[in-house]
């Protein structure tokens, strides 16, 4: 197959999603929520430097951030799930607080700090660790934070969608990285930050996406709401990663193995309470990328390469522009049998 620029530029084309809010209603129809507020103690007084604390003891997710001059504290690409704020400060009585978060719009939250009860006592405890129930949500699903995903084990790093997907129920695995659930035909769909992808999706046929894009994961595998479609076994929602309200780092990785195979790419993010950008760009290649005939493994190059880019623009409480662009290719062999490589087939 030629590599072109006009067929790239078409491939991006047909990648690229520009998603706009600038209602309650349009907010509400993104992957991922905002929560922000501010802490005050017994007087009404903002407190400044206050560590506030975001966390989900089931999915692993935890977030941390500051508050700042007139105690506001603000936490961005918030996957939908229920929450703990979590607000200790020496000298008040610690705060945790549950809430929910199922939509776009950004949720308020006021902490008021209270002065300790003057009492004598001594209790041992241990971590509190209550389950966080989600009573409004009816799917079979499981919760998968970043904190796993970057430890998810595969032979490829960059190959690991496939493995965290078949690690959860119902999933098989088939060959070459393909996966099935519950006996059908690859009836599975993914949808990042909102956008449908119905094709199937993997080096079998496609590209697979990167693992190290997403934010959080939630593999929907019972009882799929009808707004996924009608013929949907199964769901991969993922919520990928953003910017927005987060201090500018990078990552960047390599790795070789066995069969010539390799991996690298990088990653960097970062940006205000208004703007933020992240990106993503990786390869990798093998001299045993599919299953092959035959113990001599003949002619079974394969190499693939990804990009990403997410930009957000928040320019006030009601507003929010979000572009998502996803581009890669894949270029395969076909493996040959001792006949075809005597032949001289490629």
């Amino acid at each position: 197959m030629a590599k072109t620029p006009l067929r790239f530029l078409a491939s991006f084309a047909a990648a690229l999603w520009l998603s706009l809010g600038s209602s309650p209603d349009a907010l509400a129809v993104g992957a991922a929520g905002v929560v922000q507020g501010r802490v005050v103690g017994p007087d009404g007084t903002p407190l400044a430097a206050v560590l506030v604390q975001l966390r989900n003891d089931i999915s692993g997710f935890k977030a941390d951030t500051t508050t700042g001059r007139d105690g506001s504290f603000h936490f961005f690409n918030v996957p939908f799930n229920p929450y703990e704020l979590h607000v200790e400060v020496q000298g008040f009585q610690p705060v945790h607080k549950s809430l929910d978060v199922r939509t776009s719009i950004p949720r308020d939250v006021e902490i008021k700090l209270d002065l300790p009860a003057v009492t004598e006592s001594v209790s041992v405890m241990g971590e509190p660790t209550a389950a966080q129930l989600e009573t409004d949500n009816t799917t079979s699903h499981i919760d998968i934070d970043k904190s796993f995903i970057q430890r998810a084990p595969a032979a490829v790093p960059m190959r690991a969608m496939e493995e965290i997907v078949t690690s959860t129920p119902g999933f098989a695995l088939d060959e070459n990285g393909r996966y099935h659930f519950q006996g059908a035909h690859s009836q599975s769909e993914y949808v990042v930050d909102g956008q449908t992808i119905a094709d199937q999706t993997g080096v079998t046929f496609s590209n697979s996406i990167d693992p190290g894009i997403a934010q959080s994961m939630e593999v929907i595998y019972g009882n799929v709401p009808a707004e996924f479609g009608e013929k949907v076994g199964a769901v991969i929602n993922i919520t990928t990663k953003s910017g927005l309200g987060a201090p500018f780092k990078g990552n960047v990785i390599g790795s070789f193995a066995t069969f010539d195979t390799y991996q690298g790419g990088f990653s960097m993010g970062g940006g205000t309470q208004q703007f933020g950008v992240f990106a993503s760009v990786n390869a990798a290649g093998s001299n045993y990328f599919t299953d092959a005939p035959n113990p001599d493994n003949l002619n079974n190059h394969g190499d693939t390469a990804r990009g990403f880019v997410r930009l957000d623009w928040a320019p006030n409480g009601a507003d929010k522009f979000r572009l998502t662009a996803l581009v890669g290719e894949t270029h395969r062999d076909v493996p040959n049998t001792f006949t075809q490589d005597l032949a001289g087939q490629d």
